[in-house]
């Protein structure tokens, strides 16, 4: 698994919980490079001298091949030229599945775990698996035929760092069974040099609709000191500053809606916080929220919530604002609109149009949001449940296992 306080994280998380309370033995391995949730039952983190200093050598080597790139930008790039098998520890869990989420950095040993035999399934929570290092290629198509001259690397070359990335994915991939957490996720894989030929099927995303539901709570807004003739926009991501998240697009959108009828809200890693001060719009920026019953009032107390991702595997906080009774305005074509029924739990935005963005706003806050949701939102909790989901995942790990024996 990755980052701790990231979505794929997040997401493998909730599976694990679910899959333990339905009596199925789950291990989480975690490579211990953000170790915030030390009270997760059957979390494994190295922790002997000699694993953990050299997982730490093998992360520094594979981030330290970038320095040479002095123009690449600050978007994510994470290599697979060298990890740490932590074989171990998987000798002593002796698993009859290994289910990969995040592997970058220093967790994808391909060639390692080939050689243990055992049914492997990856679930893609992005596009980094059939790139050149990349999670989220914006408008490069590169990593369709050949991976090279990098634009996140800003890099002239016609033989990089990414062209050596997607040979070693290209060479790796044997034996392992890929699922994505949206269409559109599998539909952009498929087009990829590196995962063209495998099968792929869908699993979509889940967030756990027992921590978030509709929880209005009136203290909390007046706390925020929002004017009650103010439609409150919600906007927020992990790292709100990451581009693919559409903050450019937003502040478009912004230039072009009246700041006297709204009031922003923003959730999330935030460094530039100057950007928002200059829209005129009354705000409130609060940072990364790891509270659920704190993010669960947030979405519940707003009117709409807006996801400008221009490219989005799923769209997670999304689904968290349906679960807490929201709407969502989004894109066509992304993950994202795959859990939206448009102008029924939200709008469906024409892509980067920036009208057909300020429509669908406009439209929701025209709305009963009460009513709105009431009535167009079961489908959401039919189709994206936690136990739904985990359900699929062990028939998954059923047929995985039936097709090894």
């Amino acid at each position: 698994s990755g980052n701790q306080s990231g979505g794929a994280f997040k997401g493998t998380l909730n599976l694990h919980n679910e899959l333990l309370k339905k009596k199925i033995q789950s291990y989480i391995l975690n490579d211990g490079s953000n170790n915030n949730y030390k009270k997760i039952k059957n979390l494994i983190i190295p922790n002997n001298v000699f694993d953990n200093n050299l997982n730490k050598l093998y992360r520094l080597c594979n981030n330290l091949p970038k320095i040479i790139y002095s123009d690449r930008t600050n978007e994510t790039f994470s290599n697979s030229l060298i990890s740490y098998s932590f074989s171990g520890i998987i000798k002593k869990i002796k698993p009859d599945i290994i289910h990969i989420h995040w592997i970058g950095n220093s967790l994808s040993n391909f060639k390692y775990y080939k050689s243990l035999n055992i049914p492997i399934v990856w679930t893609l929570r992005d596009m980094w698996a059939f790139t050149g290092g990349c999670h989220y290629t914006l408008n490069c198509k590169k990593y369709k035929k050949t991976c090279n001259k990098c634009p996140k690397l800003g890099s002239n070359l016609k033989y990089d760092l990414s062209t050596l990335n997607q040979k070693i994915k290209f060479k790796s991939y044997e034996k392992i069974k890929f699922i994505t957490i949206s269409a559109w996720l599998k539909n952009e894989a498929k087009k990829s040099k590196i995962l063209k030929k495998f099968p792929i099927e869908v699993i979509h995303n889940t967030v756990d609709n027992h921590k978030f539901f509709y929880d209005l709570n009136k203290t909390f807004l007046n706390k925020l000191n929002i004017l009650k003739n103010k439609k409150i926009l919600l906007f927020g991501a992990n790292f709100i500053d990451a581009k693919y998240k559409g903050l450019d697009f937003l502040l478009k959108i912004l230039k072009n809606l009246d700041h006297r009828n709204y009031f922003l809200i923003f959730f999330g890693k935030f460094d530039n916080h100057k950007i928002i001060k200059q829209t005129n719009f009354e705000h409130k920026i609060l940072g990364y929220i790891k509270n659920p019953k704190i993010l669960r009032t947030l979405y519940s107390i707003s009117d709409v919530f807006l996801s400008c991702s221009i490219q989005e595997a799923f769209g997670k906080t999304a689904l968290e604002a349906l679960m807490c009774g929201t709407p969502v305005v989004c894109f066509e074509n992304t993950g994202t609109s795959e859990i939206i029924t448009h102008k029924k739990n939200g709008y469906c935005a024409k892509y980067l149009d920036e009208k057909s963005f300020i429509n669908g706003i406009k439209y929701l806050v025209s709305k009963n949001k009460k009513e709105l949701m009431k009535k167009n939102n079961n489908i959401i909790f039919e189709k994206f449940s936690l136990n739904k989901i985990t359900n699929a995942y062990i028939n998954k790990y059923k047929e995985l296992l039936k097709y090894k024996n």
